[in-house]
């Protein structure tokens, strides 16, 4: 286990703490946190997404109205 060799818990600590303050450093320097960026990435990624989907949702639409038109007619 790793955490049952002291040396490793200590290490590990070690590691946490200098990750933190990594993080800290970096969210000082840009005014904003890592979770917000991410955060934003993200939403950018599904806004992109559902507007594909509404085109394609559209375009189905439209094609089945036009079809329906062509079979009417």
């Amino acid at each position: 286990m790793l955490l049952s060799d002291p040396y490793n818990e200590r290490i590990l600590k070690s590691d946490i703490s200098l990750m933190k303050s990594i993080l800290y450093r970096f969210e000082e320097q840009n005014g904003q946190d890592i979770a917000t960026r991410e955060t934003i990435s993200e939403l950018r990624t599904l806004k992109a997404e559902l507007v594909k989907l509404w085109k394609r949702r559209i375009r189905d639409i439209v094609n089945f109205e036009i079809g329906a038109l062509i079979f009417v007619s």
